[in-house]
């Protein structure tokens, strides 16, 4: 028995691998592997699925507080279904030309939520106009189109039902395809799946809902359309989940490894990118190049063109590959995912291999939906896709070479996570892929953090719980408040505020944004409800004669009392830069307020404020001194009531206040009721810093202030009990084209979200692991 050389070519992300053989001969049972199954197309002659519904009821109404049972995989959003009780009876049933009526074929009954069908026995195969039923007493039914091998029935399946019918309108079940009826019912079951309809009580309930999610989504509703008319329609529903995003710049790096009996193990890095377009047939495709797929230092590019439709595959540069001139161009994955049913890529007869002819097989399908963990990090709701690629001695169905491939894909960033195992000439070769990182319309994955940039002029970045979302001051004259939302990055309402925007805070209730105007030495408060300008705040004159107009240095809103705020002024041309602070109420400055030089000789730099947990006290750090000072806040205004000097041994840039203690740039915690330092969080950036703790997740974080080139800087995370670093994540491709990085703005978001501003406009938005 000869031997033959396997070799896995182009898993262009959905791994649609082919094989490649070199020195095979046909011919019979000969050339095979000993033992190897024999392989035919799918068999159409037996129909399943599972039986489930809202409680396991099929005409139920939940009464509050009734425990959910959730055990469906593939809509894995929808939650509260259950499978219905044994012996539930399923109908196989044929609609009339208009789906008005329907005629019972055969029935059956459910054991353990499942139900099957032989159709071979009844005559039968597949049609766009079977359908299998259940009903409840009450005349409450369920259905599924039967157009392959696997048909489950819920209430997804139902709405999929009702929107085929509706896109039929009066016309007749002939103007619908098989094809058409299998891409509805598997478009609804991803969109259900991804989207998240929620917690449903009844039959009713959860087909609404999904029919909503279906109806809210232009591109797949436009595609339900179409398919009501004669034929099959031209349109597509598209990447549903954006699961293969080949935008031009995207890249992926990855950890292959690789194994044959006989064979030592190869473990090497591996890279995707999509650098740019090609030519092909008057076609132009899409470049996907690898860097290293062969552990040869070769790089090779394939060809490929992504529409509506699906992804056609059309060939590579590998001169090596004699077998993918034979089946280009081809349809590699077809739009939408088949969730259950298989989708028969190839089945292609006497391609020829090493001169000896062969029958080529190609199947994927969708399986359901798992959570995953690779290098990159933790991917939750991942698509699995299994492949199994077959070649056949012709007339024997004798499979010479088999390939099965698991892959594993997450929304908006693509292929996580593969699996290869290729079976032929006596031969087993094993290949697995994890994601190491990926930068995927400008958002990296590295090490569990997703790194999101904005290229976005900004001053400073402030964090809105209440709605969860990131107000950004943009520079100009009137420059704007603008919002963003951090899941998405997506830019949201903007508004005019004033002269050169900067310094933000927002009042603890969420109602109140204030904003420091460096333009017109004033304090704009925008009413975030109505999200309108209001009221105008004036600082008044400097009272340091020659050292310019006053700005905004530091704001806090006083705990509890959105009205009132404390403000931090600066001089705009002398140094030291504190001027003065002051409590506002509703633009109103109480009178006792805090200068450089006070009363007894004090002398006072505020440099960074930061209250307590309560509105009558108010901590004030000289970050060159260092000192700590205390000041209760009165009706009147400011107090002075305790200085203490603190030793952090560098000049404190950034301070922080969080669970009842005061955290440093330098990574210093402070008890500022004392003043003693506690501790210190080893290993904190040299050269300043920005701190942010987060006592409710037990972390805090550190990020350089500048570096010194224009390299990847490090997100620092410790754990606040034992102050030891917990994470070190890079951060590159910042602006930096004055060959230093400059960050400020450091903001919490979110469950596990940070976001940060660059000296030269961009705005990084990162999600990290949180603590367990």
């Amino acid at each position: 028995m000869d031997r033959c050389s396997l070799i896995a070519i182009q898993p262009i992300l959905i791994s649609a691998f082919l094989l490649s053989l070199s020195g095979c001969s046909g011919g019979g049972s000969e050339s095979g592997d000993a033992g190897a199954p024999a392989v035919a197309a799918p068999s159409l002659n037996v129909v399943s699925g599972s039986v489930q519904a809202p409680a396991g009821q099929i005409a139920f109404f939940r009464q509050k507080g009734f425990g959910d049972v959730f055990v469906s995989e593939a809509y894995a959003a929808l939650t509260g279904l259950a499978n219905v009780p044994d012996n539930t009876v399923v109908q196989l049933a044929r609609l009339n030309s208009t789906a008005t009526t329907f005629n019972v074929l055969s029935t059956t009954t459910t054991l353990g939520g499942r139900y099957a069908f032989n159709l071979a026995t009844l005559g039968l195969q597949p049609a766009n106009d079977f359908i299998v039923r259940v009903a409840g007493p009450g005349g409450k039914e369920m259905r599924a189109f039967v157009v392959g091998t696997v048909a489950d029935i819920s209430p997804v399946s139902e709405a999929a039902c009702q929107l085929i019918l509706e896109a039929l309108g009066s016309g007749s079940l002939t103007n619908l395809t098989i094809q058409e009826v299998s891409d509805i019912h598997n478009a609804v079951g991803l969109i259900a799946a991804l989207q998240g309809t929620g917690t449903v009580t009844s039959v009713d309930q959860a087909v609404r809902l999904v029919k909503a999610a279906i109806n809210g989504n232009a591109q797949i509703a436009g595609y339900v359309a179409s398919t009501g008319a004669i034929g099959q329609t031209t349109q597509g529903p598209g990447d549903i989940g954006n699961f293969f995003p080949f935008r031009q710049g995207n890249f992926w790096e990855y950890q292959k490894t690789t194994s044959t009996i006989g064979k030592s193990v190869q473990m090497f890095s591996n890279t995707f990118a999509v650098p740019g377009t090609k030519v092909i047939n008057n076609l132009e495709t899409t470049v996907v190049r690898q860097s290293n797929p062969e552990n040869n230092g070769r790089s090779e590019e394939a060809y490929i063109l992504k529409d509506a439709s699906g992804i056609t595959a059309y060939g590579s540069n590998d001169s090596t590959d004699t077998l993918t001139s034979q089946v280009v161009p081809y349809r590699a994955v077809h739009f939408p995912l088949p969730l259950g049913n298989p989708f028969v890529a190839l089945n292609r007869r006497r391609v020829t291999v090493a001169g000896e002819p062969f029958d080529l097989t190609d199947e994927i399908q969708a399986v359901g939906f798992e959570n995953v963990k690779v290098v990159a990090g933790e991917f939750l709701k991942t698509l699995k896709m299994e492949r199994t690629q077959v070649l056949l001695v012709p007339e024997t169905n004798t499979a010479i070479v088999r390939g099965k491939e698991t892959s594993w894909f997450a929304q908006n960033i693509g292929e996580i996570k593969r699996t290869l195992i290729v079976q032929g000439g006596g031969q087993t070769e094993t290949e697995t892929e994890e994601l190491v990182r990926s930068v995927v319309d400008g958002v990296e994955n590295s090490q569990g953090v997703q790194i999101r940039k904005l290229a976005l002029k900004t001053n400073d970045l402030v964090y809105d719980e209440a709605r969860n979302t990131i107000y950004a001051s943009v520079p100009g004259n009137p420059g704007k408040i603008i919002s963003l939302d951090p899941s998405t990055g997506a830019l949201g309402r903007s508004i005019d505020v004033g002269n050169q925007p900067n310094k933000l805070a927002i009042s603890h209730n969420g109602q109140l944004l204030y904003v420091g105007l460096d333009g017109e030495a004033a304090i704009r408060r925008v009413d975030l409800v109505g999200f309108m300008a209001e009221l105008l705040i004036p600082l008044g004159s400097n009272p340091v004669p020659g050292c310019g107009a006053v700005v905004v240095g530091d704001i806090e809103p006083l705990p509890g009392v959105p009205n009132a705020i404390a403000v931090s002024k600066y001089h705009s041309g002398c140094t030291p830069r504190f001027s003065e602070l002051v409590i506002y109420d509703d633009g109103i400055q109480r009178p006792n307020i805090v200068q450089q030089v006070n009363p007894g000789g004090v002398r006072i730099l505020a440099d960074f404020i930061e209250f307590s947990n309560s509105p009558s006290v108010l901590y004030a750090f000289d970050g060159a001194s260092p000192q700590l000072f205390r000041f209760s806040i009165t009706s009147d205004g400011l107090a002075l009531s305790t200085v203490a000097n603190i030793s952090p041994g560098a000049i404190v840039r950034d301070l922080q206040f969080n669970g009842n203690m005061l955290y440093t740039d330098t990574g210093h915690i402070i008890d500022p009721g004392s003043g003693v330092v506690l501790g210190q969080f080893p290993g904190t950036p040299a050269g300043g810093a920005l701190v942010r703790p987060d006592v409710t997740i037990g972390r805090t974080f550190f990020l350089p202030s500048t570096a010194g080139s224009c390299g990847p800087i490090n997100l620092l995370a410790y754990d606040q009990v034992s102050f030891h670093p917990i994470a070190s994540n890079q951060i590159q491709g910042l602006n930096c084209p004055f060959g230093f990085i400059d960050t400020s703005s450091l903001i919490r978001w979110g469950a596990n979200g940070l976001a940060f501003r660059t000296f030269e406009g961009d705005v990084v938005i990162l999600r990290v692991p949180v603590k367990e």
